[in-house]
């Protein structure tokens, strides 16, 4: 059985596309359509759309999952995993975050980061 790209959430209609990006791969986007088209492509049955209560966003690289608990996530995972990579530069940012930009400068010239 084909995947059907479209899902109702509440009284709302979308369909799932894939949009081109410019670093080569693509996004997905979910686009609000009328219930007429989503009728012409695939005729009257919409019993077989899934539905889902409301869009919620709430990242999760660990955990992730399209939908919970009615919902539908509006958040896609991450298609790459962990790198092994030294840290200490992003945690230094992070602890100087508050500190200004001067301190950000220095840090990025220490590290011959531009």
């Amino acid at each position: 059985m084909e995947k059907i790209p479209y899902l109702g959430v509440g009284t709302a209609y979308y369909k799932s596309v894939h949009v081109p990006i410019i670093a080569g791969h693509f996004n997905e986007l979910l686009v609000h359509c009328n219930i007429e088209t989503i009728r012409q492509d695939h005729g009257k049955d919409l019993a077989k759309l899934p539905k889902y209560d409301s869009l919620i966003r709430i990242p999760s690289h660990i955990d992730y999952r399209q939908e919970y608990k009615g919902f539908y996530y509006t958040f896609f995972p991450l298609t790459a995993g962990p790198m092994e990579r030294r840290i200490d530069i992003s945690l230094t940012v992070v602890r100087c975050r508050g500190k200004g930009k001067r301190t950000l400068e220095k840090i990025a010239s220490r590290h011959k980061i531009t």
